[in-house]
């Protein structure tokens, strides 16, 4: 809490128009330090009253002044229920409009998540990424700086070590687990973005991550072998609806690359004939890189497509496959790893990712496989470039002398 203030309205000297016509400033302190503001009006210094600093006879000026003396203590009573620092500095910033010493990193992430979700620029899934990050930042604040929001200007190099440090020791995800370094530098990232959008912006002078590398941690991919599918794919649910559904929306990611989002939302309209007379899936955007799909639709993937031709998502909302949230969607995969005596961890994505490395096991051109992914880069379709044993034996047996 402040420890004085005081609000105090006069004419400025060095502002004159005509004759003994002043300007009518305002000078607000706090805690010794002072911050002035000028008002819109001017007034003859025999019609100004020093000791109340009001004009002495007109009203309409004193209206005003006294409408901006009520909303300094507005700003002032805000900021200080918010939990935000408190001078004479800010609440004249703010009053006067003035965006850019005033900005705290919650307010302007928030605002930020708000315009891509007005946009429609990103998928939804990114937004909802940012809001995870935010949310981070929120406890983070929180927790160690006892304060509901942080300001711009004091972020620090010593405040991105103490983010960092609060994640590797402190925080633990929804399912009550820590995270791992990857998953910490991918929040750092957003971060590091509302930084260099806040410097772009002149809210702040510079990025205080050029002192902070991020690096990553190599990992591996899960993916899955044929083996492993057609364990899936011969397990017997016919006494258990769900678990059966599920693993036809897992397979069918298996067959055709799409994430879980862009399977989610297909409906019959994404069923094309191609001028060839096939049949393929064909996505005008793909909910994360809003670039087209075109998918050639195998017999596999035809098969589940027919088997839910009278599903009631189907036949309501034209949906190609039974719709399950992303989250029930990998609690019942843990269940069908189980079943099919997989050890590995099965999640929704996992699918893509052994779309990708059995294609390309398969000997199915790397450009073909990244048009298929919709990757923008060819870079990004290299990561699934593993070799299979069995690919690697196959491919010694021409070395045979």
């Amino acid at each position: 809490m402040a420890d004085s203030f005081s609000l105090k309205f006069y004419l400025n000297k060095n502002k004159s128009r005509g004759k003994d016509e002043y300007k009518i400033y305002g000078r607000l302190i706090i805690d010794r330090r002072k911050s002035e503001f000028a008002t819109n009006y001017y007034i003859n210094e025999n019609g100004w009253d020093v000791a109340k600093g009001r004009a002495k006879k007109n009203m309409a000026i004193n209206d005003e002044l006294t409408e901006a003396e009520s909303e300094v203590n507005r700003i002032r009573r805000k900021l200080l229920d918010d939990g935000k620092p408190v001078s004479a500095k800010i609440i004249i910033q703010i009053l006067k409009g003035d965006r850019k010493e005033k900005r705290f990193l919650l307010e302007y992430m928030a605002e930020h998540i708000e315009d891509m979700r007005k946009k429609g620029e990103n998928a939804e899934n990114t937004c909802d990424h940012y809001q995870s990050s935010y949310n981070i930042y929120e406890q983070f604040i929180n927790n160690i700086y006892k304060n509901k929001d942080y300001p711009f200007n004091q972020i620090n190099l010593e405040f991105i070590e103490q983010y960092d440090m609060y994640m590797l020791t402190m925080y633990r995800d929804p399912n009550g687990k820590k995270v791992k370094r990857n998953t910490i530098n991918k929040h750092h990232s957003r971060l590091r973005t509302m930084l260099h959008k806040a410097v772009r912006e002149e809210i702040i002078s510079k990025n205080p991550y050029i002192h902070f590398p991020l690096k990553n941690t190599p990992t591996t991919r899960s993916f899955l072998t044929e083996e492993e599918i057609n364990a899936i794919r011969k397990i017997d649910f016919s006494n258990n609806k769900t678990l059966d559904q599920v693993r036809d929306f897992f397979l069918f990611s298996c067959f055709t690359s799409l994430r879980y989002t862009d399977a989610y939302n297909l409906t019959t309209n994404n069923i094309i004939k191609t001028d060839k007379g096939k049949t393929a899936l064909y996505v005008e955007e793909s909910d994360k890189t809003k670039a087209p799909l075109h998918i050639p639709i195998i017999s596999q993937t035809q098969e589940i497509i027919d088997k839910y031709n009278t599903h009631p998502d189907r036949e309501v909302g034209g949906f190609i496959l039974p719709r399950y949230s992303n989250q029930k969607v990998n609690d019942y995969l843990k269940n069908i790893a189980v079943l099919a005596n997989i050890k590995k961890e099965l999640t929704h994505h996992v699918a893509r990712h052994t779309f990708a490395t059995i294609a390309l096991n398969k000997g199915i051109p790397l450009p073909v496989v990244q048009k298929i992914l919709a990757h923008k880069s060819i870079r990004t379709t290299q990561i699934y470039a593993k070799m299979l044993v069995s690919t690697v034996e196959k491919e010694m047996e021409k070395f045979d002398l």
